[in-house]
């Protein structure tokens, strides 16, 4: 057996950690609170409308950008100026993207306020797909777990569709133990 002279570990060396490098760019990278500055969220219709992953987290001024897949969507905060009830910090801006048609095609949003922002896919060819529940969040930042600072962990209001209700407790669930990993216990229990 031949022992690997100098150069031929140090080209073995470079060639992992250039491929470490290529994965952690794809993934987004991190900022100062440890958390990543961006979030891809992919839109599909099969074998029922959802986003993939349905709940993100990215740090303060972090981006989501949302990938069209397949079907017709769109994505709006829950925000009265925009779609039904506010589930997004009082003080943040609203978005809407125009429906997304084309495999490929992208919408991306920054967050610059901490917080829990529930949005929902409008669109109603057939049937609103917040009546099917596809209903998704980003965590920015590590805000408190405290309903009554986070309009997106209130319960769900009551005029929202049942299945929509039924993942926004979810959604909720997923919050907590999140929270709950980095000290933020909630107030309320």
């Amino acid at each position: 057996m031949t022992t690997p002279d100098r150069r031929t570990v140090l080209r073995g060396l470079g060639l992992t950690i250039g491929a470490v490098a290529g994965c952690q760019s794809r993934l987004g990278s991190s900022g100062s609170d440890g958390l990543p500055d961006t979030a891809d969220v992919t839109m599909t219709s099969m074998p029922t409308p959802a986003f993939e992953p349905g709940l993100v987290h990215v740090g303060v001024g972090g981006r989501v950008v949302w990938t069209h897949e397949s079907g017709d969507h769109d994505t709006a905060a829950y925000h009265p100026d925009t779609y039904g009830p506010l589930r997004i910090p009082e003080s943040a801006a609203p978005w809407d993207s125009p429906t997304l048609t084309h495999v490929g095609e992208t919408f991306a949003h920054t967050f610059t306020e901490p917080g829990v922002y529930d949005y929902v896919d409008t669109q109603a060819v057939c049937v609103a797909h917040e009546q099917i529940g596809n209903v998704g969040r980003v965590v920015v930042g590590w805000p408190e777990a405290d309903p009554s600072s986070q309009p997106g962990l209130a319960p769900p209001q009551s005029n929202l569709p049942s299945i929509a209700r039924d993942r926004i407790d979810e959604l909720n669930e997923q919050t907590y133990s999140l929270l709950e990993s980095r000290g933020r216990t909630p107030s309320n229990e």
